[in-house]
């Protein structure tokens, strides 16, 4: 919050009178509206039940200012909740990519291991295949008989 204290200078009667305020600007505003205070002084003389004097166009104008500070706080409200769904979404695409670059790491790894295996079974495959060829005449049938 931001205090704002000073005086304000009214004429009244001929006389120039000082009155002693103090604003409170809170960190919405404008979307709040501050709060004022007259803090008078010890030597001041004031009518504490002395009834207000409103004017009309002045109380018309307050109504409406209520009335589009309502709507804008709405608004404000609507546009930040929208740019939290974007960062929201941000966040989540970000964690997406980096679990599909994890996936394809692993994709690749995968790869690199299943081609190393396949040239291991071919390899295998050559030796048995040559081994094969080079017995093929030499196998004798065994033939187990039950006596």
């Amino acid at each position: 919050m931001l205090s704002l204290t000073g005086t304000i200078p009214i004429y009244y009667g001929g006389n120039q009178y000082n009155i002693p305020v103090e604003i409170w600007m809170p960190e919405a505003y404008p979307f709040a509206a501050p709060t004022c205070f007259v803090r008078p002084t010890t030597d001041m003389m004031y009518s504490p039940y002395q009834p207000a004097v409103i004017d009309p166009v002045v109380k018309l104008k307050a109504e409406a200012t209520e009335k589009i500070q309502h709507e804008l706080q709405k608004i404000y409200k609507r546009i930040r909740d929208e740019i939290d769904d974007q960062f929201d979404t941000q966040r989540e695409l970000s964690h997406g990519q980096q679990r599909l670059a994890h996936g394809q790491q692993s994709l690749e790894k995968l790869q690199a291991d299943l081609t190393t295996a396949v040239a291991q079974v071919e390899a295998a495959d050559a030796q048995v295949t040559d081994w094969l060829a080079a017995n093929e005449n030499q196998v004798r049938p065994y033939y187990y008989t039950n006596q």
